[in-house]
C-alpha cells in the first residue's frame, strides 16, 4: 500500500495538487449523468450497465450536498463515518449554509434569499431560489429534483441512509475496481504537476495553464484569483473539462483531466498516450471537422453562424463546440450575448508535439 498521505494536499496558501480519492470518485460518479462528449469511455460504459435504479439514485446522489464540507478524507469509510454521525440538525445547517455560500456569488440573488425558516416549512420558496441559481448558472431546470432535494433537506434521516447506501453500493461494485486500475497514473499526474512551480507565476495564467484553456469566464476568474488555496484534483475520467467541486473557506477545489504539464520531471508514457487519444478524438470526427473548417475560412464567427452552416439542432453543434473549446482547439470570447469562436493553432502545435513525445521523436 503506498503512503500516499505523502503527496497529501498541505494547509497553506496558494496552488497544490492532491489525490483527494473522495472527491474524485464523487466526480466521476456525477459523470454519469453527464451528457457532454469526450469523456473518458468507462463513463459511457456505465451509461450502459446500470439499472434504472441506479442511474435514477445517481442522479439523486449528485444534485445533494453530501457533506464533504471541505475536508481532505483520508478513506471512503472514514468519509461516510463521518456522514453516518451528523445529527439531523448538522446536516440541516450545513445543507443551508452551502445553498447559502452557493447563491452568495449573485449579490442580488443573495438578497432576495429567503430565511432558513422559510426554506424548511416552504417547498415553493426553495423551488423559486434553487430555479434561479440554476438559470443564473445556465443549468437546466428540473423541478422534479429540486423537490425532491427539499424532501431530502426537511427529513435528513433518509437523506443520510440513502447517501450511505448508494456510495457504498456504487463504490463496491463499481467504483473501487476503476479507482485501483488508475491510481498509478493518477498519482504520477500529481508529482509531475506538483514537480511545477505555478506559485511564482501570475494566479489566473498559472490556472490558465493547469485546465489547458485560453479564457474562462469573468466570474470563474474572480473565482480563481480570490480563492485562498486552490487545490486540483486529477482525473481518470472528466476528459478536457473541470468541474468545481468544492469552494469552503477559502479553498477552491477542482477536478481536472490527469496528465503531465509542459516542465515537469516525471514521465508517464500511459498518461501521453491517454492525453493523444482525449485530443486525437476530438478532432476525429467529421462534423467537428467541418466546424474547424468553417472558423479557419472565416478568422472568428459567432455559434449562431455556425449553427447556420451546419445540418444539425442547436444543441449538437453547441455539444461540438463545447468539446472542442474544452479540448483547447478553438477559443471564445463574449461579446454582449453571443460567443465567438476562433482557431487556437498553438493546441494544434501542441497535439503534433505530444505525438512526437509519444512516438519518442
Amino acid at each position: 500500500m503506498r503512503n500516499l498521505s505523502l503527496i497529501k494536499a498541505e494547509a497553506g496558501e496558494g496552488i497544490t495538487f492532491a489525490l483527494e480519492k473522495v472527491y474524485s470518485l464523487q466526480s466521476s460518479l456525477c459523470l454519469i449523468r453527464d451528457s457532454v462528449d469526450g469523456l473518458h469511455p468507462w463513463v459511457n460504459r456505465m451509461r450502459e450497465i446500470l439499472s434504472e435504479e441506479e442511474l435514477r439514485d445517481t442522479h439523486r446522489f449528485c444534485m445533494t450536498n453530501t457533506f464533504l464540507d471541505g475536508k481532505t478524507w483520508e478513506s471512503v469509510d472514514d468519509w461516510l463515518d463521518y456522514v453516518g454521525g451528523l445529527s439531523d440538525e448538522q446536516m440541516i445547517a450545513s445543507e443551508l449554509g452551502h445553498l447559502r455560500e452557493k447563491i452568495s456569488g449573485f449579490a442580488d440573488l443573495a438578497e432576495k434569499m429567503p430565511s432558513d425558516q422559510e426554506l424548511l416549512e416552504n417547498e415553493d420558496a426553495f423551488v423559486g431560489i434553487i430555479s434561479e441559481f440554476w438559470k443564473r448558472e445556465e443549468m437546466e431546470i428540473d423541478e422534479e429534483a429540486i423537490r425532491d432535494e427539499h424532501y431530502l433537506l426537511t427529513h435528513p434521516a433518509e437523506k443520510r441512509e440513502f447517501i450511505i447506501r448508494h456510495f457504498r453500493h456504487m463504490y463496491d461494485n463499481y467504483l473501487r475496481s476503476e479507482w485501483e486500475l488508475h491510481e498509478q497514473d493518477l498519482l504520477d499526474s500529481v508529482r509531475a504537476f506538483s514537480s511545477v512551480d505555478y506559485d511564482s507565476r501570475d494566479r489566473g495564467e498559472a490556472v490558465l495553464e493547469i485546465i489547458q484553456r485560453t479564457s474562462m469566464d469573468e466570474g470563474v476568474m474572480k473565482m480563481f484569483a480570490e480563492a485562498r488555496q486552490i487545490i486540483f484534483i486529477p482525473s481518470a475520467h472528466v476528459g478536457p473539462y473541470i468541474m468545481i467541486i468544492d469552494s469552503r473557506e477559502g479553498i477552491l477545489r477542482i477536478v481536472h483531466g490527469a496528465r503531465i504539464p509542459e516542465g515537469a520531471v516525471i514521465r508517464s508514457p500511459s498518461l501521453v498516450r491517454s492525453e493523444l487519444l482525449l485530443r486525437l478524438e476530438a478532432v476525429a470526427d467529421e462534423h467537428r471537422l467541418r466546424i474547424l473548417r468553417i472558423i479557419a475560412d472565416r478568422g472568428e464567427v459567432s455559434s449562431q453562424e455556425v449553427i447556420d452552416q451546419m445540418d444539425l439542432s442547436q444543441s449538437s453543434v453547441s455539444r461540438h463546440l463545447k468539446q472542442l473549446t474544452a479540448n483547447g482547439f478553438i477559443q471564445v470570447r463574449n461579446i454582449d450575448r453571443s460567443k465567438y469562436f476562433s482557431l487556437n493553432m498553438n493546441r494544434f502545435d501542441t497535439l503534433f508535439q505530444t505525438m512526437k513525445r509519444y512516438l519518442g521523436g
